[in-house]
């Protein structure tokens, strides 16, 4: 399988955590719906929503069949329960307080679903869709998304188009013709099951889990004279230079909030470790790009 190219600069800036404020003045978490399926896929929702909940989000889970075979799972609803996560049967009414939200996960299917989806999911895949398309919330489908054959794509007609999709390990055959915004993640494949498979993985800068990636039937896929080092010296670049920008933001946005008086609170410790994590990354992207270009002077000096 081809490498896959690295993502232009997107045209809009994803938000953090925190970005929305309040009738009261403070700021108030991004709300995160979780929706789960039964086997795998729902797994990895269910650690999403706890690890979202760490990150600055808050989230809930719509988990209408849970998994009787398996007590793993069982224990993971009880890790999101700990730290606040409420784990719900079906999907908030509309008139509740619960049903206003930032985002959705689609964690219902992944690459083992064929067929049609079976109720209560069915409609749950519909209710989805209409909140996507009259509230204008995105969907993030993890893996593949619910109700699409993991080669073909929706053979089903399901109409579910997320807006972002994240790959686990690599892309499936079925984001071929997939549009929107695509991330892989997960950096761990062993080389001889890689090669074993024909995966080329992407080169992840520093010590990234995650990367973004273009449609995987670009046309830039079939030029061959891109090397994998000038890609990840691009990549890394762009991350260095993005960073920076939140960065200076998020000093001018605690120099502000300490102007005005505030006192420190979990959110501003938040945001202190961030900038320190932003800047680890910065520095490990420059001395990524310096080592590159050392060793790009060193082939040259040889020749």
């Amino acid at each position: 399988a081809p490498a896959p190219a690295p993502a232009p600069a997107p045209t809009e800036k994803l938000s953090p955590p925190t970005s929305t404020t309040a009738p009261t003045g403070k700021k108030k978490k991004k709300r995160v719906l979780v929706v789960c399926g039964p086997g795998n896929n729902g797994g990895d929702g269910l650690v999403a929503a706890r690890h979202l909940v760490m990150f600055g989000y808050e989230a809930m889970v719509v988990y209408p069949k849970r998994s009787k075979r398996e007590v793993h799972y069982s224990k993971l609803v009880k890790q999101c329960e700990d730290v606040g996560v409420k784990v719900l049967d079906h999907l908030p009414e509309e008139e509740s307080n619960n049903h206003e939200y930032d985002v959705i996960i689609d964690a219902i299917f992944g690459f083992s679903f064929k067929g049609e989806a079976r109720e209560p999911f069915g409609t749950i895949i519909n209710k989805m869709i209409e909140m996507q398309q009259t509230k204008k919330i995105p969907i993030i489908a993890v893996d593949v998304p619910s109700g699409w054959n993991v080669d073909e794509g929706d053979v089903a007609n399901t109409g579910m188009v997320p807006d972002v999709l994240v790959s686990l390990t690599a892309p499936k055959l079925c984001s071929k013709e997939f549009r929107g915004r695509h991330f892989v993640g997960g950096r761990f494949l062993p080389p001889n099951i890689a090669e074993k498979y024909g995966i080329q993985m992407p080169p992840y800068p520093g010590v990234r889990q995650v990367m973004e990636l273009r449609n995987t039937n670009s046309a830039a896929l079939e030029k061959k004279d891109d090397s994998d080092n000038n890609w990840a010296e691009e990549y890394a670049a762009y991350c260095a230079e993005k960073e920076a920008e939140e960065l200076k933001s998020n000093k001018i946005e605690s120099m502000e909030a300490k102007k005005e008086g505030q006192e420190a609170d979990d959110d501003d410790w938040a945001l202190q470790y961030q900038n320190y994590c932003i800047e680890k990354e910065a520095k490990l992207a420059e001395k990524e790009k310096a080592d590159a270009e050392k060793k790009a002077s060193g082939s040259v000096d040889d020749c």
